[in-house]
């Protein structure tokens, strides 16, 4: 039996090895002088002695041997070049680039998950290595953290092309080979079909997975048997941590390879994921400034939460050329605010983490791409004639203790609420709402006031199942404002989405905030929507 190499040999007469910097199933990486063109390289040293029978070891040398060159040919930065390929009694040596670099499982290990938004960025960057290496016909095979390089200048390296397929898993193909490593290796894989291209998407999914929650999806005690066992017969978990990254993640984790999306499918949801931390960086910039107001508002003035409370659903409106269907509305129950929106809990200091998380994590897809500009005409002050089948309703500053007030106009049967500074439009025989707010915002601008809600909504439990879908900047009435949007599981009523449009108006009497909230259930929710975007085009601030 071959042992391994010692400090000092040279490999080939070229390669002197200087120390070991990483070991695995299959041999050592060393650092090593390239000591004929004189730079650093990383030699892998291939062991086959012991893992398998003679017959095979001659086979595993053979394919590691091919698949080393084939990932030799490939030119991509995000992807470890492979110097050469050497043989020194019977077994082949990896010649690579050498890449001052963490792997990504020791980076989690010492310093903690990723931020979602930084997983996105190195999601993309592994992505892109992926697909040209599929173009090709290279397969990986054994995506994982410990198959990622980052380095201190953030570039992503994807290593081990070929050469880690046989790692870890004690699953078999019908060749006998192990197919990867234990809770990194899909399904299909797992149950001896062939590798895909789907196959390497699924453990990139894993890979992001453990990425922003620091333990791989399937972790649980046991071992390699019982992660195994949870790859083939569970759907795979989501990722609690991941935010919007979590749509991408499942996705590419489905059980069944013909339902994940391609690499580019792929790549637009991780280009969307990544560009929502640049996105928030002022809400997160505007938690640094603290509160808009003095001190913020006490502790005691927080809803209890979990309360909930069911409103009217949407019967329809007066007939209109854009007018819905509504048969697939549905019961469902609003969010538990009572009329009040959460204030800051904790030091300012958490808060600030609160909302930099949030930033971190908030995509900017998802939302219709729609600015409320109201149409020249479309909605004139109170007194005036209302469009036909509405009726205007006033909420005045004086009746709210507020700078300003609002006028909106609703079809003639629905009922107008109050609960302290929130207003509800409730349509009779149904359950439903749309909540005008007139809460005043514990952030300066509409993007960092809904980047702390979407904080305080994710961190403190107030919304069951709750998911964030996208957070982005529009325009309504002319000023900037912010959307919000969400869904959640009521108990008993099925998901729910939630749209929340936030705004800062300068009013005659001074600057007023508004939250325009419409809620519905998920399958019913472009019905819902519609209604909710009528209803503002007759929105207008009271002095």
């Amino acid at each position: 039996m071959r042992g391994a190499r010692e400090v000092g040999h040279l490999v080939c007469g070229r390669y002197r090895l200087q120390q070991p910097i990483g070991r695995g199933a299959m041999g050592i990486v060393w650092r090593a002088r390239d000591e004929l063109l004189d730079r650093q390289v990383a030699v892998k040293e291939v062991r086959t002695a012991g893992l398998a029978a003679a017959a095979d070891s001659d086979g595993l040398y053979q394919r590691t041997l091919r698949e080393a060159k084939a990932a030799a040919r490939l030119n991509h930065p995000g992807v470890v070049t492979v110097f050469d390929v050497v043989e020194e009694d019977g077994r082949p040596w990896i010649v690579m680039e050498l890449v001052p670099a963490r792997s990504l499982d020791r980076l989690i290990a010492e310093d903690g998950p990723l931020p979602p938004g930084q997983a996105a960025r190195v999601g993309a960057d592994l992505l892109s290595a992926l697909a040209c290496a599929h173009a090709a016909g290279v397969l990986h095979r054994d995506v994982k953290p410990g198959n990622v390089l980052i380095g201190p200048d953030e570039r992503t390296v994807l290593t081990d092309f070929g050469i880690a397929t046989f790692q870890g898993d004690p699953a078999l193909t019908q060749a006998g080979m192990v197919v990867g490593t234990p809770g990194f290796t899909a399904p299909e894989r797992v149950r001896g079909d062939s590798a895909s291209p789907a196959s390497d998407l699924w453990s990139l999914g894993a890979t992001l997975y453990t990425a922003v929650e620091g333990r791989g999806p399937f972790d649980r005690p046991g071992g390699a048997t019982v992660i195994t066992a949870g790859v083939i017969s569970e759907d795979a978990p989501r990722a609690p941590s991941a935010g919007p990254l979590g749509t991408v993640i499942d996705a590419l984790m489905r059980a069944d390879p013909g339902q994940r999306p391609d690499a580019a499918a792929a790549a637009s949801l991780l280009a969307d994921a990544a560009a929502a931390a640049s996105l928030l960086a002022d809400a997160a910039a505007e938690a640094e400034s603290g509160p808009s107001y003095p001190g913020g508002m006490p502790v005691t003035d927080a809803p209890a939460f979990g309360e909930v409370r069911e409103f009217p659903a949407f019967p329809g409106l007066p007939a209109a050329t854009d007018q819905p269907s509504f048969a697939d509305l549905v019961r469902f129950a609003d969010p538990p605010w009572s009329g009040r929106r959460p204030r800051p809990r904790g030091s300012r200091r958490a808060r600030v983490a609160a909302l930099a998380a949030a930033a971190a994590v908030v995509a900017a897809a998802g939302l219709v791409a729609w600015s409320y500009a109201r149409p020249v005409g479309a909605a004139a002050p109170p007194g005036a004639a209302p469009p036909a089948g509405y009726q205007w309703h006033e909420v005045t500053a004086a009746s709210s203790g507020t700078v300003a007030g609002f006028a909106i106009a609703a079809p003639a049967s629905w009922q107008i609420t109050r609960a302290g500074r929130a207003t509800y439009l409730k349509p009779p025989g149904g359950n439903g709402y749309i909540e005008i707010s007139l809460a005043p915002f514990t952030y300066p601008r509409p993007l960092g006031e809904a980047g702390f809600l979407n904080a305080q909504a994710d961190g403190q439990g107030q919304y069951p199942g709750y998911r964030l879908i996208a957070i982005g900047t529009r325009t309504f009435l002319g000023s900037p404002a912010a959307a919000w949007r969400f869904s959640w599981d009521p108990a008993g009523a099925g998901r729910v989405d939630v749209l929340e449009l936030l705004v800062t108006e300068n009013t005659q009497a001074g600057t007023q905030p508004y939250v325009l909230t419409v809620s519905g259930p998920s399958a019913g929710f472009p019905a819902a929507e519609a209604i909710f975007r009528r209803a503002l085009r007759t929105f207008q601030p009271l002095p």
